[in-house]
């Protein structure tokens, strides 16, 4: 890439210390790639990490690269401003994964909000509410915000313990 792609510092470079976990399944859908990969921090214990490569953003060929370059800069600022208990935080970003850099975010073993629900069809009417009252705050903070680049299902997912204090969804 004849064009230096500059990242905000708050957004730290990962790729020397990103390593894909091999045999694992990659999440696919129309716009993102995620690979589950590990995150190998000097002087602390492994993390297990998604790695999204924005799809859409990749450049179809030479030409198309400048544009995506900067389409992606933008959403690598939108990411690194959300703060919110309910949209996964961005940890850094990594090379080597599209032609473009990708994004890294906490893995989360239950997936996307809507594998979530594909795997929990029989929620209880509270643990629905909750759950609605989340994304509901997700929402309002991403709009209050003025967000327009941020993409509104990119950031839904659900940790493995849903809410400090409530049951686990993991069944």
């Amino acid at each position: 890439m004849s064009k230096v792609f500059e990242i905000p510092a708050c957004i730290p470079n990962l790729t020397d210390h990103i390593v894909k976990v091999k045999g694992e399944l990659e999440a696919t859908n129309s716009r993102d790639h995620i690979s589950k990969c590990t995150w190998n921090r000097p002087n602390y214990s492994l993390v297990t990490v998604a790695v999204k490569v924005v799809g859409v953003l990749q450049p179809e060929d030479d030409s198309d690269l400048a544009k995506r370059h900067d389409e992606l800069l933008e959403e690598i600022k939108v990411w690194g401003r959300l703060q919110n208990e309910h949209i996964l935080p961005v940890l850094g970003h990594a090379y080597g994964h599209g032609r473009l850099p990708s994004l890294v975010f906490p893995w989360m073993e239950n997936g996307s909000l809507t594998n979530f629900l594909r795997g929990h069809k029989t929620l209880e009417r509270g643990e629905r509410f909750r759950l609605l009252q989340d994304i509901a705050s997700a929402l309002q903070y991403r709009m209050s915000a003025c967000l327009q680049k941020c993409g509104l299902s990119s950031g839904f997912f659900v940790s493995a313990c849903y809410r400090s204090g409530s049951r686990r969804f993991n069944r």
